[in-house]
């Protein structure tokens, strides 16, 4: 069980690191748009299109590191009050409650968005260029799987800190 739990949170750390590089083709973008549109007049085509692509990747790409570092917002002002052992299931309650139907959903109709974009090949209608967007989804998907990976291993934690009042690796 710890080699699972290391290997996704290791799978998390690595993507959200290889999804921060995104940043820079992101801003390569959105400079020569600025510099087009204001200094030549002449504003691009992909510009638009192609921030929101490389955005949106990146955020997905980070949405399971951001679940492994505990960075989403909390309202804790009863929960900082309670012992590890309650905290822990409290946690693992509302993963039954709330993460795992809310992903259930999230899942299967991203995956069928994502098989529908690729069998017709759906490219963006919103600019001229009508670039490709199935291979957007399809990473955003990746993003959200890796988000429910991540998800399962702190169920997982969160379980094996109530039962046993250690974390998995203080054995």
């Amino acid at each position: 069980m710890i080699a699972f739990l290391k290997a996704i949170d290791g799978v998390s750390e690595w993507t959200a690191k290889l999804a921060s590089f995104l940043i820079v083709p992101l801003t390569g973008v959105m400079m020569y748009e600025v510099a087009m549109r204001y200094l030549f007049a002449n504003p691009t085509l992909f510009a638009y299109d192609m921030s929101w692509m490389l955005y949106g990747v990146y955020g997905a790409m980070g949405l399971a590191y951001c679940h492994l570092r505990q960075g989403h917002v909390r309202v804790d002002f009863l929960y900082s009050l309670l012992s590890t052992r309650r905290k822990a299931l409290l946690e693992a309650v509302f993963y039954v409650i709330f993460f795992f139907p809310l992903f259930y959903v999230v899942l299967r109709y991203s995956a069928e968005n994502v098989i529908d974009s690729w069998a017709i090949r759906e490219t963006a209608s919103g600019s001229i260029w009508r670039p490709p967007v199935y291979p957007f989804k399809t990473l955003v998907l990746v993003g959200f799987v890796l988000l429910f990976l991540q998800g399962v291993v702190e169920f997982g934690r969160n379980l094996y800190i109530a039962i046993k009042g250690i974390t998995p690796y203080e054995r």
